[in-house]
């Protein structure tokens, strides 16, 4: 049968058929062979010695004997990770450690701005660099061990007499810039240390719907502030008064109204109702109000003009 299916459908002659028997024999013992030889067969241990250290370890040992952190990687790859001092990477390192370069570029201004990477976790003041980025740098984070960096001389000393105009005037002296609040972006609110990435991006949306600071003491109405906090958050700011942003009531839109802290939905309401019957003022807008506190807290923002 299997003669007469080769013949027909291959055409193999009797010699021919012999030899892919034979073929095909010699492949299935092959096949036993290597299934089976690694039962019979222990390869001979492998032993490695002077192993080179690892990043990290070769870091450390640097830091030690008081060597360039940096210096002891030599590697020019694009995203290699490689221990590294935050107060002392420059650009083209931190693009090697898989930063973006508009993150790198900000972790740059913000060390320019005179802020001080003490801890590990100052990292994630860097705004850009989120908490999975954050995990992958982490290990590699390093501080020469000769360098301690005393906080006290980064603190403002202020004279009890000054005036907040003598403040603002006297800022270029201190050791520590002061911030004023009422300009302040989230990176000059970073450089105060008691004040993360999260709360600072909630104290400038607070500030741009209330129209600007009036007083330091506002940043307790700041959504999740810690109160126990601010005994250490107030030496960092002054205010010019001059940076609020006020509003018309008589011509502000009912949005604008309504997203200022102050001002509640239905006295929003009141004061769309009003202003079709009459120009408010000062006097008349007391009356709307009908609350000598809310009406208090929120002149500072109002110009009728």
């Amino acid at each position: 049968m299997l003669k007469k299916f080769l013949s027909s459908y291959f055409g193999f002659n009797k010699q021919q058929r012999n030899g892919l028997l034979v073929l095909l024999t010699i492949s299935f013992i092959l096949l036993i062979l290597r299934i089976s030889l690694p039962y019979f067969i222990e390869p001979d241990k492998i032993i490695v010695k002077n192993l080179p250290l690892l990043p990290i370890e070769q870091c450390k040992l640097a830091v030690k004997k008081n060597e360039s952190v940096v210096n002891a990687f030599p590697s020019d790859n694009v995203d290699t990770l490689f221990a590294f001092n935050p107060n002392e990477v420059n650009m083209s390192q931190l693009l090697r450690l898989g930063l973006k370069e508009k993150t790198a570029k900000t972790f740059i201004k913000f060390r320019n701005t005179g802020f001080v990477f003490k801890q590990k976790e100052d990292l994630k003041k860097v705004y850009g660099i989120s908490e999975s980025m954050y995990n992958k740098l982490e290990p590699y984070i390093i501080f020469n061990a000769k360098k301690s960096w005393n906080r006290k001389s980064f603190v403002a000393k202020e004279k009890p007499s000054e005036t907040k105009k003598e403040k603002l005037k006297s800022n270029l002296t201190h050791e520590f810039e002061l911030i004023e609040i009422n300009s302040a972006d989230t990176l000059l609110l970073l450089k105060c240390p008691e004040i993360d990435k999260s709360l600072a991006n909630r104290i400038i949306k607070f500030k741009n719907r209330l129209g600007g600071f009036i007083s330091i003491s506002q940043l307790k109405e700041v959504y999740g502030f810690d109160e126990s906090s601010f005994p250490k958050i107030k030496p960092y700011f002054v205010i010019d008064s001059e940076k609020i942003k006020k509003m018309n009531p008589n011509s502000a839109t009912f949005y604008r109204l309504n997203n200022h802290p102050y001002i509640s939905y239905e006295i929003a309401k009141k004061i769309i109702d009003w202003r079709k019957k009459t120009t408010l003022n000062p006097t008349n807008f007391a009356e709307l109000i009908d609350n000598k506190e809310v009406f208090e807290r929120l002149l500072p923002y109002l110009s009728f003009d």
